[in-house]
This record gives structure tokens, sequence and C-alpha cells, in this order.
């Protein structure tokens, strides 16, 4: 019983300090937007070529008006209307196109922008993005997930870690009861 609670209790030991060193790095790029990745804004005027790693996400961004409207609650909600459609099409390695969830916005110019469609990189590469937006003048701007977007991502990681650094913290207290009980048993047997 010695010998298993001990192997138990470092095992847990060792797994619960890497899953708390995951759980204070993904707090960290939380609480910190500058360790967030948020590449670049580019604004397409035709096509522009966008380079990307495997799994980015590009949206396409066009003008919008935005409506504040107080709730019964007292609190300010803004709403967007957009102003344009991108009409945007994306060549290269492998692109699958992303469904718009949630407002996505940003602020270009002094002006906000909402997204109206995006695309994920299957594979690492550079993907050319040609825009045809109607009007014909509207400003497409591609750029990558808004901050609240990565993050959901990271929050679920760290729920994963946390309920890891519970289990491992779980087995590592339950190897030391069997550490310390089979200690005292042998210590009263006269074996140890």
């Amino acid at each position: 019983m010695r010998g298993v609670g001990r192997a138990v209790f470092l095992i847990g030991l060792a797994l619960s300090v890497a899953g708390a060193l995951v759980v204070v790095a993904l707090i960290w790029q939380i609480l910190d937007p500058a360790a967030a990745p948020s590449g670049e804004r580019q604004t397409v005027d035709g096509s522009v070529e966008v380079s990307l790693e495997e799994d980015e996400r590009r949206y396409f961004f066009i003008p919008a008006e935005a409506h504040e409207d107080t709730g019964r609650d007292g609190a300010v909600e803004t709403s967007y209307t957009p102003l344009a459609e991108s009409n945007c099409t994306v060549e290269g390695p492998d692109a699958e196109q992303l469904p718009i969830r949630g407002a996505q916005t940003i602020t270009e110019g002094g002006d906000p922008h909402v997204a109206d469609d995006g695309f994920r990189a299957r594979e690492t590469g550079t993907y050319t993005v040609t825009c045809d937006p109607t009007p014909a003048d509207a400003e497409v701007v591609v750029a990558p997930p808004t901050l609240l977007v990565q993050m959901q991502g990271r929050f679920v990681w760290l729920s994963v870690a946390s309920a890891g650094v519970s289990l491992f913290g779980t087995a590592c207290i339950v190897g030391l009861v069997l550490w310390l009980v089979g200690r005292r048993t042998l210590k009263r047997n006269g074996a140890l």
C-alpha cells in the first residue's frame, strides 16, 4: 500500500503542478490582451494577400451604423446595421467559410464595422482575399476575430485545465493518505 500510495501521490503531484501552470498561463492570456494573438487588419482594395497559420480565422468587416437603445433595466445596448456587403472570395491552400456568430465589431478610422463573413485557414499559407463590395466604394477590412471571440476558446481550455488540477489534486491527496497509512502500518508491525 505504501508503494502504490507513493506512486499515486507523485504522479498526482506532477500532473497537478503541470495543470496549475497551464491554468496560470491561460489566465495570463485572458487578462493580458497583448498576449492574445491579434494579427493585422488589412483594408481590401480589390484583393489582398493574408499569411495565416493553421486554424487562424479572419473576418470581413464592413461599415455599419451604430444604434444605442436603453433597456428596461437602464443599461445601454448597442446594435449595428450593416451599410454594405463584402462579397469576398478566398483562394489559398485550404479555406473554410465561417458562420458569423454574435456581433463581431471593430472600429476602423473612427467608424464602426461589423463582420458579415469570414474564413478559417485549414492549412498554413498565404490566402488571397478578393472583395467586390456593394456599394462599390464600401471599405472592407480583413481582420482577426474580436478579443471576446478569441477568449472563448481560452475559457474552454481553462475549464478543462481546472478540472484536471482538481482531479489530479484529489489523486495526490489520496496517494499521500495511502502512503502515510501504509508507512504507519509497516512501522507498527516493525517492518520499517
